[in-house]
């Protein structure tokens, strides 16, 4: 059972890019190659719609044991880059308008995502 409660770093201008800021969340999981960030980013959106925001994202194929996955979400139609390590696990939000950052953290900063199992075949929830 994976049990975390979303508290997102502080969002920062990128230093290595213009007008570019990010956000990440870290994890206690490092090396686990079954926590789930794919629902994860659904609740995150899931908390968005629940506010009205048009919300989808978009993610490669799944492949087991993936690992440095990036992707994006469309916010009221404008893109943030998602990118997610099991590594070092982590997930990361970077977009060019602070705004929607701000947005992103506020609908699911503190609240609690929980999920018992992901299944490796299909990546779908348990």
């Amino acid at each position: 059972m994976y049990s975390v409660v979303l508290a997102y770093e502080k969002i920062k201008a990128d230093d290595r890019a213009e007008s570019r800021f990010h956000t990440s969340q870290y994890f206690e999981t490092c090396f686990d190659f079954n926590f789930p960030f794919r629902p994860l980013l659904q609740f995150v959106a899931e908390c968005l719609r629940q506010e009205g925001v048009t919300i989808d994202f978009s993610l490669r194929d799944y492949m087991e044991f993936e690992d440095f996955v990036e992707g994006s979400l469309r916010v009221d139609g404008r893109e943030v880059a998602v990118y997610f390590e099991h590594s070092l696990s982590y997930f990361s939000l970077s977009s060019n308008s602070q705004e929607d950052l701000m947005m992103l953290v506020n609908a699911s900063q503190g609240k609690v995502f929980q999920h018992e199992g992901y299944g490796l075949d299909n990546a779908q929830l348990g």
